[in-house]
Order: structure tokens, then sequence, then C-alpha cells
């Protein structure tokens, strides 16, 4: 059975083992070996060349690389799944290939929340920043947490402040939430999330649902990794 986690996966790193373009001895290494998602789903990848000496060079934007079956590209280091089931990634450097095994899981059916979902899409747009909204007074009345230290106080913001009208859960596309970030209405901090992107769609989505402050099982934040752990370049 394949398991996969409640979370949303937003980036993989993927590192290609091996010498300097062109050179001897260079070998392809995948990390992870095998991509695992879910429909829908966007992961972003890094491509790393290394060289027999260990040294290393970012490669991605040179490299070939090829979706079959489950997912596609969807710009430069990044993919998208598209149907449950197993494909290839296929990657090409200097005549050397490597195929990455793709795993597609069905769609999450769980229904977004305030704090697991809500919160982080605001924080990656800057809403919660000491410049924008998180400043002391706020802005035009709009006034959050600085990073999103007080979820609950943010909650009440957005979604009981200003007598409601931030929000719309009856037409989610036309809450004033949505339409100042995606600068469909005037907004001093110009478009933070594009009309249909993950971010928006993440919005629309927790308030045409109720906008639910916490799950039962919320997943919390255990730890942080960056992938690949560390690197090694040569100087200029």
């Amino acid at each position: 059975m394949i398991r996969f986690s409640r979370l949303p996966v937003y980036a993989v790193g993927l590192c290609l083992g091996g010498a300097g373009l062109g050179d001897a001895g260079a070998a392809l290494v995948a990390e992870p070996a095998e991509l695992r998602l879910r429909v829908g789903e966007r992961v972003s990848f890094l491509i790393t060349e290394r060289g027999a000496d260990g040294f290393e060079r970012d490669v991605t934007e040179v490299v070939a690389v090829k979706m079959a079956g489950v997912a596609g590209l969807e710009g430069v280091g990044a993919v998208r799944a598209g149907q449950v089931g197993e494909g290839v990634m296929e990657v090409e450097l200097e005549g050397q290939r490597l195929a990455v095994p793709v795993v597609v899981g069905p769609a999450a059916e769980r229904v977004p929340t305030f704090a697991g979902d809500v919160l982080p899409v605001l924080g990656k747009a800057g809403c919660s920043a000491a410049a924008c909204h998180a400043r002391a007074d706020g802005q035009n009345g709009f006034r959050l947490s600085v990073f999103s230290f007080d979820p609950k106080s943010d909650y009440h913001q957005i979604v009981r402040g200003a007598r409601g009208r931030r929000v719309f859960p009856s037409d989610p596309g036309e809450s004033l939430l949505l339409l100042k970030a995606s600068g469909v209405v005037p907004h001093e901090g110009g478009e933070r999330l594009a009309k249909e992107s993950d971010g928006w769609k993440v919005l629309r989505d927790g308030i045409g649902t109720g906008m639910v402050y916490a799950g039962e099982r919320e997943p919390t934040l255990e730890r942080l990794e960056v992938i690949p752990a560390e690197r090694r370049y040569r100087k200029g």
C-alpha cells in the first residue's frame, strides 16, 4: 500500500552526481530516489552536477528532462501530478541518462484549514510581514500578527473583522481577501497571489468550506529539512 503525508509537498531536491560537464567519470544520482506526490500537487526539483572531485554546480536550467505518464513539467525545475499511477522522469546530461520513478496518489480529500493552510499561504505572500499588514497599525484597518504568531487574532481579523466583509463563503472568488490579493481590486501591496494560482485556490477553498480554524488532526511542524544537506562549490 502506498502511503502519503497529509502535508502538501512544495519542493523536492534532485541531485545529479557526476564529474563536470563532459568530464569522464560522471555519474547521475537522484535525491530522493523517487518522487511521491498527490494528484494536483506541484513539486520543484534541483539538478546538480557533481564532479569526480566532489565539487558541484547547479545545472537545473541546462539539463534535459522528460516526463512520461502521470505527471508533466511545469516550468523550469518543477512538475505537477496529473493522474493516479506510476511513471518515470528521465534526466539527461551530456549523454548520461537517469530514470527517476514517479508515484502519484489520489488527491487529498480534506477541508483546508485556517491554521494549517490559509496562514502559510498568507505568510508566503508577505501579508504577515512587518512591512505589510503586520505593521503596528496594520494597513487600512486590517492588521495581522507578525509571522502569524497569534493565529486566533488573525482569524478574527480575517473572518470576523470589518463586519465579515473580507470573506464571502457563498461566492469565495468574490471575497475581498482574494480580490485584493489578486489585484482585481486596488491594493497598495499590489498583486500577491495570481488568480487560479495554488495559493489563490487554497484561500478560495478555505473560504468556500466555511474557513474552519483547525482540523481534529491538524498536522504540526516537526522539522525543516534542506535538500541537498550540503554543497561544495568552486570559487567563482
